[in-house]
């Protein structure tokens, strides 16, 4: 019989927690504050949880300048990615309809609904 509580619990990580984790340290003191504690809790904590991203996540780290784009692809290596499914696209929908997430913010809606659907038990995101 598998014993469950041997488990680590499931972090889904989502884009800004990669960014802050690899950038350079900001001069906006607020914004650096947050990589410090990304960094920190990445180091210390990266054993007792399982972190995982979605195809979503990998596809938002891959834009922008190929040097830093490389950076928080490296981070990513080795975590595993979750593919979206039909409830969670339903779900992001629903969350834009419900205006529980602006219209327009279609990538975090589908965050919020991968994770809930893939059943993780924690979603990490860092409020800039």
């Amino acid at each position: 019989m598998r014993n469950y509580s041997d488990r680590k619990p499931r972090v889904y990580v989502e884009t800004t927690v990669i960014s802050y984790l690899v950038a350079l340290l900001s001069a906006n003191p607020r914004i650096a504050a947050w990589q410090r504690a990304t960094q920190r809790f990445w180091q210390e904590y990266a054993e007792r949880f399982e972190f995982v991203v979605s195809r979503v996540v990998v596809n938002e780290v891959s834009a922008g300048n190929p040097t830093e784009a490389g950076k928080r692809l490296a981070a990513l290596a080795g975590l595993p990615v979750l593919e979206k499914s039909p409830a969670a696209d339903d779900l992001s929908q629903k969350l834009r309809d419900a205006r529980a997430v602006p219209p327009n913010l279609e990538a975090d809606a589908a965050h919020i609904a991968i994770s809930l659907s893939a059943r993780r038990q924690h979603l990490w995101r860092n409020l800039p």
